[in-house]
């Protein structure tokens, strides 16, 4: 406050003219779809998606490929689809299925009557 118990004035921003040397600015690069497919994770999603991170690393993925599977099993959980990986099952002994069952790519998403989530 002013002395006096006067209120004191509020300034003023004053507008802007565009300039004769103003551009719009450059355009963004479009965000890759990988990135997008990871915005608004929930704190589920992103606990889950770094436990896979970790298991798939332990399993011998490289960081690209481990980012790429959880990212795949991120979609797949979101979809409802009732698909898992061999990576993910009790089972899997990261050659093998000790159920019997054939082993593909450990990381393609499949159905199998003897899957069993290392989370049960």
């Amino acid at each position: 406050m002013g002395s006096g118990g006067e209120v004191p004035r509020v300034l003023k921003v004053p507008e802007v003219a565009p300039s004769s040397q103003s551009r719009p600015a450059a355009c963004l690069p479009a965000i890759r779809p990988d990135v997008l497919a990871l915005v608004g994770l929930t704190d589920q999603e992103i606990g889950a998606m770094s436990a896979r991170l970790a298991g798939l690393r332990r399993a011998g993925y490289g960081m690209d490929d481990a980012e790429q599977i959880a990212d795949r099993l991120l979609m797949r959980d979101r979809t409802g689809l009732d698909m898992a990986a061999c990576v993910e099952c009790k089972r899997f002994t990261g050659r093998r299925c000790i159920a019997g069952e054939p082993v593909g790519l450990a990381h393609e998403l499949r159905r199998c009557p003897a899957f069993r989530s290392v989370t049960e």
